[in-house]
């Protein structure tokens, strides 16, 4: 259990990192359809 705790503390901020890149990704995903359809 505790080497669990240790390995989440120590990849929490790639973790992170990850969610955040993933999230922007679909953010200009769904900015790049909503510009689609704007212009269509």
């Amino acid at each position: 259990m505790r080497k669990l705790v240790a390995l989440y503390k120590k990849y929490k901020d790639y973790v992170r990192v990850d969610l955040l890149m993933y999230g922007v990704m679909i953010l200009m995903i769904i900015a790049y359809f909503v510009y689609e359809m704007i212009t269509a």
